[in-house]
């Protein structure tokens, strides 16, 4: 695929843009307390722009004072903002792209005073309580003193130099709750027809024109569609396109099209899933999602993008859940103008560079696992770019000096290790005694599935760049002779940590299966088959594994093993000796979905247990109101976390002039993939 309709050039307005890949505006959490810009956020962008991104939209601006050290907002309510960000984007244009500023203002969502059209009881808020507070109504000042904040603060972006301006009228934020009927009530000017529900924007859009000029740009990012919430209070796909209709006479330059799942169908309320386009369907969608199965793997949002896309004359941005692939098949139909991609520019700021290089197989794809959003309140990390935490630029500098590299270990912090070595121009050896490399992420593949976080994703990746950068993979199993034999000047040891199995009487019986066992049963067909065809198989058939199952161990490991069993017919029970540490391990954004999909469906956790014994007949353990019990059960499956092995490292310190631990061999937290990766990514810098 040669992307010729991604990489196309296109205008917006008189703003000329190179391709039509957008940076969609999602917060990075890099500015301070204040709003301020900072070194780390300027790299970022001056990466993206580097990373030849067609257009960049800045995230959100707070236009109104905004102090929150739990949550940090871009600022430009005041002119002390102007020189920080006027800095950066001088920087940006240097490199070759334009950028535009994104207008935020919180509304229902700001813990600290939510506020909307309209103010809503509890029972009639679109989520759970504990996704936040009912609204009260804004008074017609609050909406004046927020419509002259914009205008003000569109002037501010004139004299930082952004090429234009984007109103954020999506999602659940203050401008979307006058679009929605979930959300306004109202009775007087910005209620009731749409033409009342719009007229708070076109009148942002015609006051920010007039204080701008003609070439300044504006856009809007809005709501395509409601989704997950009652059909007579949703705003609807027609809807959005008759908005948009009025959005565009008064006078706008593109519309940027999102969509939001509200999660509540009469009395039933779920977790929502919210703004984003591919983690509802996790652990399975909820059953007033289940409606929109057909659109998860295009995208949920984009069927409304294409409603909007044909009804208007100016550029429509598609976007969620997109990769270069995708976006080419999106525009190459005509379905909207351009495609804009936030997490995938996370984990890659210069695919679009890669792309017009012609290596699309160096691009380092998002996974979809979370990470970048949990907690959402903290500065951005991503598990398959730890640089991006670090404040670095994605390609690493060549070293000062050429030296011998020997990791021992090829899982994931092995051949993350070996990869950003390579890059850096150190000579690597990979010692790896099993027939494939890439540790136990084919079994982490297998049970997860792919359809949500695709953890093969990241070796195909890592064993792409390994084969491509010529790194040596010795199928040995590493010693102190092989240390000394290489000669090297830095080891890496990634050899992985041991499971932390319990002793508990009777662990050794027939209907005990531990991760260990697990691991090794599946090895051989695991490398025969591949996880996908295995993980289809298991739905037949589990050898081995009784009807009912009881799983010791609540983290991430457990509860991700009782998913699995649960979907493939079994009654399974967990069980966790901590009483605070359920759930550890996965992301904010799949975890109380998870939980809320375990109690819905017979799936019980008990947490603070103490194991006293295994029988024939099950599991005993006293729990944590004192009270010894036994949980009869045909499987008990041992799935704890992992703790650390240091034995090699140990037996080869001191040979080379540096060695260095990595990932799971440094035990909890570092065995997950998030560690691992960040662990061999900054062992290969500093060598």
């Amino acid at each position: 695929m040669g992307y010729e309709k991604l990489l196309s050039p296109i205008k917006i307005g008189n703003l000329e843009i190179k391709n039509r890949i957008v940076k969609a505006p999602a917060s990075s959490g890099f500015a301070d307390m204040n709003g301020f810009c900072t070194n780390r956020l300027v790299t970022f962008y001056e990466t993206l722009a580097k990373g030849k991104v067609g257009l960049i939209i800045m995230e959100g601006q707070a236009v109104q004072e905004w102090r929150e050290d739990f949550y940090h907002l871009v600022g430009l309510w005041s002119d002390e903002h102007i020189a920080g960000y006027k800095a950066m984007v001088d920087k940006v244009h240097a490199a070759g792209s334009p950028i535009i500023a994104q207008f935020c203002p919180m509304g229902p969502v700001d813990w600290t005073d939510p506020r909307g059209a309209s103010a809503l009881t509890q029972e009639e808020m679109p989520w759970p309580p504990a996704f936040g507070a009912p609204p009260r109504e804004v008074t017609i000042d609050e909406i004046n003193a927020l419509k002259q904040a914009i205008v003000d603060a569109a002037i501010r972006a004139t004299k930082v130099g952004y090429d234009g301006v984007e109103i954020h009228t999506a999602h659940s934020y203050y401008l979307q709750s006058f679009m929605s009927r979930t959300w306004n009530k109202r009775t007087d000017q910005y209620g009731g027809s749409i033409e009342n529900r719009a007229r708070l924007v076109c009148e942002m859009i015609q006051e920010v024109r007039e204080a701008t000029g003609p070439d300044f740009i504006i856009g809007v990012r809005m709501n395509g569609e409601e989704y997950g919430c009652d059909e007579d209070l949703r705003l609807t796909s027609d809807e959005a396109v008759e908005i948009a209709k009025l959005f565009e006479k008064a006078g706008l330059n593109y519309i940027n099209v999102a969509g939001e799942s509200l999660n509540r169908r009469g009395d039933v309320v779920s977790v929502p899933s919210q703004h984003r386009p591919d983690y509802w369907n996790y652990p399975e969608p909820d059953p007033n999602m289940k409606q929109y199965m057909d659109r998860f793997d295009e995208g949920l949002f984009i069927r409304a993008a294409e409603a909007i896309h044909r009804a208007v004359n100016v550029p429509v941005i598609g976007v969620g859940k997109q990769d270069e692939n995708s976006a080419e098949a999106l525009l190459e139909a005509d379905r909207v103008d351009m495609v804009a991609f936030a997490r995938p520019l996370f984990a890659d700021p210069l695919f679009p560079l890669k792309l017009y290089e012609g290596r699309p197989e160096d691009i380092v794809h998002c996974t979809r696992c979370g990470t970048c959003e949990s907690p959402l309140n903290l500065a951005r990390r991503c598990r398959v770019n730890p640089s991006l935490a670090l404040g670095d630029y994605p390609e690493p500098e060549p070293a000062e000096e050429k030296k011998k590299v020997m990791v021992i270990g090829g899982g994931i912090g092995g051949m993350e290790t070996a990869v950003i070595a390579a890059k850096r121009g150190h000579d690597v050896v990979l010692y790896e005694p099993k027939r494939n490399l890439g540790g136990h992420i084919p079994l982490a593949a297998m049970i997860k599935g792919t359809e949500g976080d695709n953890v093969l994703l990241i070796y195909d990746w890592l064993k792409t760049q390994i084969d491509k950068l010529g790194v040596k993979v010795v199928k040995k199993k590493a010693n102190r002779a092989a240390v000394v034999h290489e000669r090297p000047d830095a080891v890496i040891v990634a050899t992985g940590g041991t499971y932390s199995i319990p002793e508990i009487p009777g662990i050794d019986g027939r209907n005990v299966s531990t991760v260990t066992a697990l691991s090794k049963l599946a090895e051989k067909p695991l490398e025969l088959l591949g996880p996908k065809a295995l993980s289809t198989l298991s739905n037949i058939a589990l050898p081995g594994v009784g009807k009912r199952v009881a799983i010791i161990g609540g983290e991430i490991a457990g509860l991700q093993g009782a998913l699995f069993m649960k979907k493939r017919g079994k009654d399974v029970m967990v069980f966790e000796s901590g009483e605070d540490n359920v759930g550890a391990g996965m992301t904010d954004t799949y975890l109380p979905r998870l939980l809320s999909w375990f109690s819905q469906n017979d799936v019980p956790i008990y947490s603070g247990v103490q194991f006293d014994e295994i029988t024939k007949k099950g599991l005993v353990v006293t729990t944590k109101d004192g009270e010894k019990k036994e949980f009869e059960c045909d499987t008990v499956m041992v799935l704890p976390s992992m703790v650390a092995d240091t034995s090699l490292f140990d037996e080869v310190n001191g040979i080379a002039e540096k060695t260095i631990l990595v990932g799971s061999v440094k035990g909890s937290p570092n065995w997950l993939i998030e560690h691992a990766m960040a662990d061999g990514y900054q062992a290969a810098m500093s060598i």
